[in-house]
Order: C-alpha cells, then structure tokens, then sequence
C-alpha cells in the first residue's frame, strides 16, 4: 500500500501475545501497510517477524491514538465479530487514509473502542471454534484490502488510458456526435 495508496497504519491494543503481535508485523510487512501501532509492553519478535519492512510505534493506550487518526481524517476500522459487524466479503473498500484496530486475543475490541470506529468487519467462517487467530484474521483482512485497492488502482489506470485515448482522438474533430465522457450523445 506504500507509495501508491492512501496511508494504511494498523493499531493493536495490549495482546498477551508478543508472537501473533510479531506476526502481524510480519504480514503488515508483506502488505506495505505503512505503520503498525503496538501498546502497552509488548515487543516485536524478531525470530517471528524476519526482516520486516515496517515502521513501528509504541503507545501506552489506543484511545488516544484512535482521536489523533480520527483527527488527522482517518477512516477507523474495526475488525471484530458483532453485532453490526459488516461480512469482510461484503466490504468495498475505498482508497482513503485508513486505521485497522485489531482486537486483543481473548477479549476482542473493546466496547469504548468500538464505540470509536466507523466500521465494524468481520471475517466469517463456518465452524468452530468461534474466532480466527488475531494474526490470521489481521492476514485474510489485509490480503482483501489490498486486493481490492489493486483492482481500483487497475480501474482507475484504464479509466485513464480511455480518457487519454479520447481526447487524443477527438483533437479537431468537429463531430458532435461524442461527449466529453465519450459516449455518443442522441
């Protein structure tokens, strides 16, 4: 996501885990999210997470970081099994400066942080047990985004090229027969 979308920072409240939290630096890395936010006292496993690519911030609390983003015009995702929780299938993302809160192993998000996001998502599944690892779901919520900001990228890229191929082959034209948008008016 780095260098040819909107910024995308991934924020994750105190887990009892430093591995799904090395794990998710991990995959941020893969995926070029361009921050991960870690609280509290945990660390990044450099055995777990490799040679990452990630820039990364430690704060006490997520409440906190939560208004700054939200601020600075952030869209605030939450990703969590709830009520109102929308199908991460059923999501169309949009190419806006993005904030991921990711819930705490066994507690999920809690309520006075979902009460700060703009959407709730989930991942569904069929069978037990009821929730993903937080890392793996962190992965499947990433490889969905970006796959389909890649596919906004692509139509925008051809959008382009037909603007361009108009226009190129409109100059002079005298014809009334095309719009500016390049359909034949009646």
């Amino acid at each position: 996501m780095k260098n040819t979308h909107s910024p995308f920072v991934i924020a994750c409240p105190v887990m009892k885990n430093n591995k799904n939290i090395s794990m998710i630096a991990r995959s941020a890395s893969c995926f070029n999210v361009d921050k991960l936010i870690i609280t509290g006292q945990n660390k990044i496993d450099q055995h777990i997470s490799r040679n990452i690519k990630l820039q990364i911030e430690n704060h006490r609390s997520i409440i906190p970081v939560i208004s700054k983003y939200k601020l600075d015009g952030y869209k605030i995702i939450g990703l969590e099994q709830s009520f109102g929780s929308t199908s991460l299938h059923k999501c169309k993302f949009v190419d806006v400066p993005t904030l991921l809160i990711v819930g705490n192993e066994c507690r999920g998000i809690d309520i006075e942080i979902m009460e700060c996001v703009d959407e709730l998502v989930e991942i569904n599944h069929d069978d037990y047990p009821h929730s993903l690892n937080v890392a793996v779901a962190t992965s499947i919520f990433l490889y969905e985004y970006t796959k389909q900001l890649k596919r906004l990228s692509i139509h925008e890229d051809l959008d382009d090229l037909i603007d361009d191929y108009l226009d190129e082959n409109n100059e002079g034209n005298d014809n009334d027969d095309f719009t500016d948008e390049g359909t034949i008016s009646e």
